[in-house]
């Protein structure tokens, strides 16, 4: 038989042996293909999915990279992901503006591919050709990632709403027992206490400039993304640390889009309506019994005798560092900078576990700085109508164990018509969250949980 021949043969047997195994893969097979082969997904990407515990690309949109699960995998690994979320949404949203399909867009024909490059896909793998059809879940990475107050308490997901969360009111301690006996009274959890969630629907909004194309609206859809889901953590950080219901311990608002000086009355959608914060139930135990759950540092800078004091105002729920959290305000976190032993993050050491938002440790406990929580108080701890007294400090100590937020939906974004304005389209974020506590709004039992407690009156 000539070379020809021969070389033609063997061509013909190689093509029918690779579209055999590529039709066992397809219908289930498990005939191993080399990871260049067209149609295949490379092994890098393959390994990628599998550190996720995800078999798809669809389903890594909705990841939650900030889950502790993953917190053995690379930053890198990360903003990988977070990069090609931002893309689908890039693609999604553009579509929606612009009312084309995915595939006849610009970004997604000249752009998309680089993201799923950095995977390890090119063209003709397996998974080049997948195309995102909605936003990715609600920015879970971005948003637990950014969040600084409400990522230190437990998240309580909401099946229904309003939900009853049932509070344990005992713990078990190991009793002896013989090798073929049982406990004559064997113990339980006890449950006969709930704590109700009830959601509050949460939404902000941009404008999106009539003149947007689709070389424009790229950039212009990455940061309004930005801005819509910081704004959301923004207003429940806001809501966490100041919320107050019956509107009785802000007067003035300080929201940064509103003028100095407008009443929080006058802003009834304000964060600080939402529900009842941390301030306002330790307020609240203080007005029922004087010094319970406050402590007072007379208009001083925050020293350790006032840590220590309001350490000891929680009891055995002050015990443990590792369930405790600060909570301060710039100007407060620079006066403890002088407190003995306060380590700031670069003295921690590679290994060390870092919060987000958190800048130090007091005595063992993360110490979270947030710009929401006032330094426009009067000595008692509240904004006043008396401007000239509004010019104290606080700083709060949370058993992080005993709050929580409530998740009746996450945070998603849309496009939709001006609603006074039709001619123009707005991009809007919404969600329903919720916070609770064991600790009861109006302080009453505090005797038994005293689960917080705050210094007030520091003189900044």
């Amino acid at each position: 038989m000539e070379t020809k021949e021969l070389l033609k043969l063997a061509r013909e047997r190689l093509k029918a042996q690779e579209a055999k195994r590529l039709q066992a893969v397809n219908q289930g097979g498990k005939t191993p293909l080399p990871s260049q082969t067209k149609g295949v997904m490379p092994e890098s990407a393959k390994k990628l999915l599998r550190n996720w515990g995800v078999k798809s690309f669809a389903q890594l949109a909705d990841v939650n990279t900030a889950d502790r699960k993953y917190s053995y995998l690379t930053r890198e690994d990360k903003e990988k992901v977070k990069s090609l979320k931002e893309a689908i949404d890039v693609c999604v949203l553009s579509s929606m503006i612009f009312k084309k399909p995915i595939k006849e867009l610009k970004y997604f024909n000249e752009e998309f591919d680089f993201h799923l490059k950095a995977f390890g896909i090119d063209s003709g793998d397996n998974g080049f050709e997948w195309i995102p059809e909605m936003v990715s879940s609600s920015y879970i990475d971005e948003f637990n990632l950014e969040r600084k107050v409400s990522g230190l308490f437990m998240e309580v997901k909401m099946p229904s709403d309003p939900y009853r969360w049932p509070v344990l009111t005992n713990g078990a301690i190991a009793r002896k027992v013989g090798e073929v006996s049982a406990l004559s009274t064997p113990q339980v959890f006890k449950t006969d206490k709930t704590i109700l969630f009830e959601s509050v629907k949460m939404t902000n909004q941009y404008a999106l400039p009539e003149e947007l194309n689709e070389d424009s609206a790229v950039d212009m859809v990455k940061a309004i993304r930005g801005e819509l889901v910081e704004g959301q953590e923004k207003a429940m950080e806001i809501a966490i640390l100041e919320g107050d219901t019956a509107g009785s311990l802000h007067h003035f608002s300080q929201l940064p889009d509103v003028a100095g000086g407008t009443l929080v009355s006058g802003v009834t959608d304000s964060p600080e309506y939402f529900f009842d914060g941390i301030r306002k139930r330790v307020l609240a135990a203080h007005a029922l019994t004087a010094l319970s759950s406050v402590v007072d540092a007379g208009d001083n800078a925050v020293s350790e005798t006032e840590t220590s004091q309001c350490r000891a105002k929680m009891g055995k729920f002050g015990v443990d560092p590792s369930q405790l959290a600060w909570i301060s305000s710039p100007k407060v976190y620079f006066q403890m900078l002088n407190l003995d032993d306060v380590r700031t993050i670069e003295q921690y050491g590679p290994a060390a576990t870092v919060l987000s938002g958190e800048l130090a440790k007091y005595e063992g406990a993360p110490v979270i700085v947030s710009e929401y929580l006032r330094e426009d108080t009067a000595s008692t701890g509240k904004n006043t109508s008396t401007a000239g007294n509004n010019t104290q400090g606080s700083l709060m100590l949370v058993n992080r164990k005993r709050w929580f937020v409530g998740a009746r939906r996450p945070i998603q974004l849309l496009v939709e018509k001006n609603r006074t304005q039709y001619d123009v389209l707005d991009m809007v974020s919404f969600q329903r969250k919720a916070f609770q506590a064991v600790l009861k709004s109006d302080g009453s039992n505090y005797a038994t949980e005293s689960s917080a407690a705050m210094i007030i009156n520091i003189g900044l």
